[in-house]
Parts: C-alpha cells; structure tokens; sequence
C-alpha cells in the first residue's frame, strides 16, 4: 500500500509541475513584455532540420538572427541574401511573422527562454523536394 500512496504523490507532483509550466507557457505568448524579454536578444543556429531530420549547414555557423524592441530583426553577417525586417506577434496564430520588403518569410511558433525555433516560408519550388523545414536557434 505505501508503493501505491508514493506513486500517487509523485504522478500528483508531475501533474502539478506540468501544469505550471503550460501556464508559464501560455502567459509569455500573451504579454508584450515577456515577448521582447525573451525574443530580443541575438540567436544562433543550433540545428536545422529538413523533412524531419536533422542537417548540417557548415555555413550558417556564423550566421546570426537579432531581434530589437523595435519589432525589427536583422540576419547577420550582412550579405546581399540577409534577410532584414519587421517582426510582429500574431495573436489568432499564436506565433511570431517575420516580414521582409512586405513579404511574410518566416514565422516563430515556438519561443522560450532557451530555445527559439524559425519555420521558413517555402517558395514553390522548394515544395516539390522539401516537406518541412525549421531552424532551431538558441541565445548566442
């Protein structure tokens, strides 16, 4: 009886350690404040992955994303093909729109303290060979 009564303690402590979490969760997607506070900041590339799996690109090793209160962001290093623009919280989608010259070219659907990851828009030719696509970034 008392292995039963431990178990029911401790299935009773993860429901509640859980249940904090989500709520942490769902609090910094809903206020401005906790969006700046763990959005801006620089980010690195820690992992990409396509189609499900994950892929090296010894390139975007130095490769850098700066979000700024401003609701700005900038690639970097600069180089013709950096993306530079404006970010904005969608609140019907729950994530992040990164625009650029007007065009929508990625969203962040998932941000926290440690980890931000950035879902490209696909162009149609990229569709034909490529079903998924996310970079996992994390603060720099």
């Amino acid at each position: 009886m008392k292995t039963n009564s431990n178990c029911t303690k401790r299935s009773l402590l993860l429901l509640l350690l859980l249940t904090g979490l989500t709520a942490f969760s769902q609090q910094m997607k809903m206020s401005e404040t906790d969006l700046n506070t763990f959005l801006c900041k620089t980010w690195k590339i820690d992992f990409v992955l396509i189609n499900g799996k994950k892929t090296p690109f010894p390139y975007l090793a130095k490769s850098r994303m700066e979000f700024k209160p401003d609701y700005t962001f900038l690639e970097t290093p600069v180089t013709p093909k950096s993306a530079k623009g404006n970010w904005k919280y969608n609140i019907e989608k729950n994530c992040i729109e990164l625009i650029h010259n007007g065009r929508l070219i990625a969203t962040i659907p998932t941000l926290s303290e440690k980890e931000l990851i950035y879902v490209p828009v696909m162009n149609e030719e990229s569709k034909k060979t490529i079903t998924s696509s996310e970079m996992h970034l994390i603060p720099e």
